[in-house]
């Protein structure tokens, strides 16, 4: 007679368990995958916000040259011109339209409306930035034109 068959058995041995290191290749993409994404996006935030600075810029410079004229440092005359040079400075530099290089008078006015989507510079204050401000005594009136500026300035985008 045979012994027990069951006696002679082994015991059962479970396997060990899976260790989390190092991660199966799937999950070494998905880590590639995850940091590349996080680079373009570290890339475009960069470069969106080198393309703002112009902008910023120009929001400090309007921002200086109404506290002189606030201050009196400025005449009005001075005011309309230096705020129309940098209107143009900020459209063909900041924004890129190189149209304004050419555009004046009625032209810049025009284009400046359609920037903003509202007729201010046309028929609005704004109108002073055209030719008027050549004028020996130009009609200016700074505190309806400085609202207008300070939107456009607000809301430019690059």
């Amino acid at each position: 007679m045979q012994p027990d068959l069951l006696q002679q058995l082994r015991d059962i041995y479970t396997p060990l368990d899976p260790v989390w290191w190092p991660p199966a290749i799937g999950w070494w993409l998905l880590l590639a995958l995850a940091l590349y994404a996080v680079y373009l996006s570290l890339r475009e935030l960069r470069r969106w916000l080198r393309k703002q600075q112009p902008v910023k810029h120009a929001r400090r410079l309007y921002a200086e040259l109404y506290h002189n004229y606030r201050a009196g440092v400025v005449t009005q005359t001075q005011y309309l011109h230096a705020s129309n040079e940098l209107l143009k400075r900020l459209v063909i530099h900041a924004l890129g339209k190189q149209f304004a290089r050419k555009a004046n008078d009625q032209n810049w006015l025009e284009f400046l409306d359609s920037l903003t989507g509202r007729n201010d510079f046309c028929e609005g204050p704004g109108r002073l930035l055209g030719n008027q401000r050549f004028q020996e005594f130009p009609q200016t009136d700074v505190d309806a034109l400085h609202p207008v500026l300070a939107r456009f300035f607000k809301e430019a985008r690059a």
